[in-house]
C-alpha cells in the first residue's frame, strides 16, 4: 500500500508535504499532470474532482486537510481510526502536549493555559479515534490555569485525568522523542492518572 499525494492547490500541496515529511511518511507525487491509471494500490490524496479508482480517495481543501491527512494515514495501517488517542500536557512554561495514537506520537507542540480548551479540541477532531484521554501533568506553574479553563469553558469529548509527573521526563523506549519536554509529555500521555472530576466524560475508565 501506498500514500499518493495529487494536491493542484500550492498552499494545500506545500502544507501536506510538509506535515508528511516531518512525520516521516513516505510519499509519492506523480509527475504527469493529471493522475496516473492505476491506483488500486494506493491511499490518495487530492483536491480534483475527477473520479479515480484507488483503495481509498481523501479529498482535501484548505479547511480539512489536516483531518483528511489523519484519515489517509489510519488508511494506510488498514484503521478507519485509531483505538486509543492519549494526548499528554507537561504543564511547564509554556505548556507541552504530545499526541500519541495507538502508541504512535502524531503530534505535539506548545500551548497556552488561554489557549488549551481549543487546541484539545482542535486535536480530538483533526484525528479519528475511537477512545481518548487528555492526561495533565500534576506539577508545574500552570496545572491549576489548565484545569481551570478545561472547567470554564466546557466538557471535552475525552475523559480527563491527572497523572503523577514522577519520572516523566525521562526517555520512554516505546515512542522515541529527543525533546526532554516533549518527552515528558509522551510519558503523561502514557501513564494512567486519576478522573478530574467535573471535566470532560467519566466513561472509558
Amino acid at each position: 500500500m501506498r500514500l499518493v499525494v495529487f494536491i493542484e492547490d500550492p498552499r494545500v500541496f506545500r502544507s501536506v508535504v510538509e506535515e508528511l515529511k516531518r512525520r516521516g511518511v513516505d510519499f509519492t507525487v506523480p509527475r504527469e499532470p493529471s493522475l496516473p491509471g492505476d491506483l488500486e494500490d494506493s491511499v490518495l490524496l487530492t483536491d480534483t474532482g475527477a473520479s479515480v479508482s484507488a483503495y481509498r480517495v481523501f479529498r482535501v481543501s484548505r479547511e480539512n486537510w489536516r483531518r483528511r491527512l489523519e484519515e489517509a494515514l489510519c488508511a494506510l495501517k488498514g484503521k478507519e481510526a485509531y483505538h486509543e488517542l492519549l494526548i499528554g500536557i507537561d504543564p511547564g512554561e509554556p505548556p507541552i502536549y504530545a499526541v500519541v495514537a495507538d502508541g504512535e506520537l502524531v503530534a505535539y507542540g506548545a500551548v497556552e493555559p488561554e489557549g488549551i480548551v481549543e487546541k484539545l479540541g482542535e486535536l480530538l477532531g483533526r484525528v479519528p479515534h475511537i477512545h481518548a484521554v487528555v492526561r495533565i501533568g500534576d506539577s508545574g506553574p500552570n496545572v491549576d490555569a489548565i484545569i481551570e479553563q478545561l472547567a470554564r469553558k466546557g466538557f471535552l469529548p475525552a475523559r480527563v485525568e491527572l497523572v503523577d509527573e514522577r519520572g516523566t521526563s525521562r526517555r520512554n523506549l516505546r515512542v522515541a522523542v529527543k525533546d526532554r519536554d516533549v518527552a515528558s509529555a509522551v510519558n503523561i500521555a502514557l501513564r494512567k492518572g486519576v478522573w478530574v472530576e467535573g471535566v470532560g466524560r467519566v466513561e472509558g475508565g
